[in-house]
């Protein structure tokens, strides 16, 4: 059935791009992973993903992101992006709907993958809501207000909190899940985030970010009362890209603040009386040995307060990642990816994990 949709979806794609005003653009990728830490080598299809975008008129669009991730045994579907947009100057567009976090370099260049990422894996601080945690949101759910030029951009947002689920917690069956909120958030509490950016002589790409947000209990059996606000969390972020005609580097630093609803019960649990703080950071560089051929390095890290419970009902260990790859574009739409990846949390053994990937364009 999941198959039969998919195709579906291709086949209405190709009608829709030839009888309407319609931009389609479509990636998937096939990867290969082994490690050090686990029985056995496997193949996965990581994600298709299917974009459409309409002009509704020569100042605004509506975009529309599917992804369609496929598990073990199962197909999940998820609309990643649904917005309409409206530029009302040169300088200022206006938006509601989902969007992705203007969360920094990352989130902001590469969403979810483009040929240009020269990794297989995202960092850490960027790819845990894939893994249902997040100290960090991804997505926001609201209104986007965003600007540029030649020099400078920026973006806006204002939109739903998040929602945590930490009834295994309290049951002491696992750690808490994370989800953004759709629709019916329980209060009336909101996420705030604001970045902008400044290009110097064309080279040098300065960012600064804040933002605000919370994180709501949605079960009736969690640590708090369902609707009630479990975390608060404030953060400030600076990144910086830098690119030369073979050599680039970036990176992202967040300084991150907690607050602890000291109401929660349950699990073991005990809430921090005191605002508690946690860094995180990665740096990525790349050479571009010929047109085809590119090589990239990164390191990051992530580091918190003892009695982080907001880290503690994830089961998030604080860690550092090291990564290598190579990258080979094989054709202007596909690229063939090897990485390794060292991975040290400090609660638990260290970890080596090998994948190649065969990353492509299908529309």
């Amino acid at each position: 059935m999941k198959i039969f949709l998919i195709l579906t979806v291709f086949f209405f794609t190709s009608f829709y791009q030839a009888a309407f005003a319609f931009e389609f653009s479509s990636y998937g990728s096939i990867t290969y992973k082994s490690s050090d830490d686990h029985d056995g080598n496997n193949f996965s299809i990581s994600q298709v993903e299917l974009v459409a975008q309409r002009d509704l008129s020569e100042k605004t669009y509506a975009i529309l992101d599917i992804l369609f991730e496929l598990k073990q045994h199962e197909t999940a579907t998820e609309i990643e992006r649904l917005s309409i947009n409206t530029a009302l100057t040169d300088t200022l567009e206006i938006g509601v709907g989902r969007f992705m976090q203007p969360l920094g370099f990352w989130n902001f260049n590469f969403s979810h993958g483009t040929l240009s990422q020269d990794t297989v894996s995202r960092p850490y601080l960027v790819d845990i809501e894939h893994h249902e945690k997040a100290f960090l949101p991804s997505h926001l759910i609201g209104l986007l207000i965003r600007g540029e030029s030649n020099n400078w951009s920026y973006s806006f947002g204002v939109g739903n909190t998040d929602a945590i689920d930490s009834s295994a917690v309290v049951a002491m069956s696992g750690s808490s899940s994370v989800t953004p909120l759709n629709s019916n958030p329980p209060n009336d509490e909101l996420t705030m985030i604001f970045r902008g950016t400044y290009m110097f002589a064309d080279a040098l790409e300065l960012g600064l970010m804040f933002g605000s947000h919370s994180f709501s209990e949605i079960s009736d059996t969690g640590l708090v009362s369902e609707g009630e606000v479990l975390f608060e969390e404030k953060y400030v972020a600076v990144d910086f890209y830098y690119n030369l005609s073979s050599f680039y580097i970036f990176g992202e630093y967040f300084q991150i603040q907690i607050d602890d609803n000291q109401d929660m019960v349950g699990g073991g649990i005990t809430p921090n009386s005191d605002s508690y703080d946690a860094t995180a950071y990665y740096i990525q560089a790349g050479y571009r040995a010929t047109p085809k051929l590119r090589f990239a390095v990164r390191y990051e890290s992530l580091e918190y307060d003892d009695n982080s419970t907001l880290f503690q009902v994830q089961s998030i260990n604080s860690r550092t990642e090291s990564t290598f790859s190579i990258n080979y574009l094989h054709e202007d739409s596909n690229i063939i990816r090897l990485e390794v990846k060292q991975e040290e949390p400090d609660a638990t053994n260290s970890e080596t994990i090998y994948s190649l990937q065969w990353y492509f364009y299908l529309l």
